[in-house]
C-alpha cells in the first residue's frame, strides 16, 4: 500500500456468520461533486469552502492529499 490512511464510511451488511458484504465505501468528508446528471448546480460544502479561499477543485484534492495520515 502507500503507507496512508484517511477518513471514511463503510456500509455492510451480514452475508451469514462470520461472512460480511461491503456495498459502499465512501470518503469523508463526502466529495461528492457537481458532475452527477441532474446534479451540475450541487457541489459539497469542501469543495464550495474551497471555492471561497480561491483554490479549485484540483487545488483542493492536492492539498487533501498532503494531509494524508501516515501509518508506521
Amino acid at each position: 500500500g502507500a503507507g496512508a490512511a484517511a477518513a471514511a464510511a463503510a456500509d455492510a451488511g451480514a452475508a451469514g456468520q462470520p461472512d460480511f458484504l461491503l456495498f459502499d465505501l465512501n470518503m469523508k468528508p463526502n466529495m461528492t461533486g457537481c458532475v452527477r446528471p441532474g446534479r451540475e448546480d450541487q457541489d459539497n460544502l469542501c469543495t464550495l469552502a474551497a471555492r471561497g479561499i480561491g483554490w479549485s477543485y484540483t487545488d483542493l484534492l492536492l492539498n487533501m492529499l498532503r494531509q494524508r495520515w501516515r501509518i508506521c
